[in-house]
């Protein structure tokens, strides 16, 4: 059996005439919505267990959105790597500094997002440092110009 391709579809928000309008994902909208969800702006019936975890894969989505703008701008073959592979070649682009703090947000936030019967989920306070940090990660790799 083979499975067709998932179509991946910007997300759509009414217009003022009732048409639909894509809206483009950006790393501002993805941590918006993580900090919506903390802070119960935005509330899912039957996943109140789950939160923290939502909040985590919006933010590594949002930090992984970043890399992948970054290496279009400086070095597009990097971006067709695996992810580890890409944080091994972070500190050639970006400076050892950043490129230490994003591998270790990435690491952080890849272990927080799994789920595991004998660990805690993420904390509230957890969440919202690593929100904090990948808006300044973003903002390190967004000023990063290409070669």
């Amino acid at each position: 059996m083979t499975r067709s391709p998932v179509s991946r579809r910007p997300a759509s928000v009414p217009s003022a005439v009732g048409l639909t309008e894509p809206l483009p994902l950006t790393s501002e909208r993805l941590r918006s919505a993580a900090d919506d969800l903390l802070s119960g702006a935005i509330t899912v019936t039957g996943a109140e267990s789950v939160w923290s975890r939502a909040c985590v894969q919006l933010l590594r989505a949002a930090l992984e959105l970043e890399l992948d703008e970054l290496w279009s701008r400086t070095w597009p073959e990097v971006g067709h790597a695996c992810r580890r592979a890409q944080l091994l070649v972070l500190p050639q682009v970006v400076g050892a500094e950043l490129a230490r703090d994003v591998s270790e947000l990435w690491g952080a936030l890849s272990e927080a997002g799994h789920h595991r019967s004998y660990a805690l989920d993420a904390t509230s306070s957890e969440v919202r440092g690593w929100s904090r940090s990948v808006g300044d990660a973003s903002g390190g790799l967004a000023r990063q110009q290409s070669p």
